[in-house]
């Protein structure tokens, strides 16, 4: 988002893992992910739980992990609950806007 930092987008889960990997190789992790739930190759939520495994394998402190607001069309309870239990900052319905973007980001 303009005025808002860098934005790196990757085309499927697998792509945003190795990205996510090469950012803590390289010390200088994101501080915010937004993760759709159906992406291609790998799901938000098997890709939310290998960036949990990457961030206990590089020794990452749980106050200095990413921040993973999770994004869908999807907004059934079972669902935001399943998201919840692998550790998300936030969930937001498609369509968002701006400022929905804004709240998680400046929190």
């Amino acid at each position: 988002m303009k005025g808002c930092g860098q934005c790196d987008v990757a085309v499927d889960g697998l792509e945003m893992i190795e990205a996510f990997e090469t950012s803590l190789k390289a010390d200088a992790p994101y501080d915010v992910l937004f993760l759709d739930i159906m992406m291609p190759q790998l799901d938000g939520i098997e890709a939310l739980n290998k960036i949990r495994q990457l961030e206990d394998f590089y020794s990452i402190d749980e106050n200095q992990r990413v921040k993973v607001i999770m994004t869908s069309a999807l907004n059934d309870e079972i669902t935001i609950k399943r998201c919840k239990s692998f550790g998300i900052e936030g969930y937001i319905q498609k369509p968002f806007t701006r400022d929905d973007i804004l709240k998680f980001v400046n929190d």
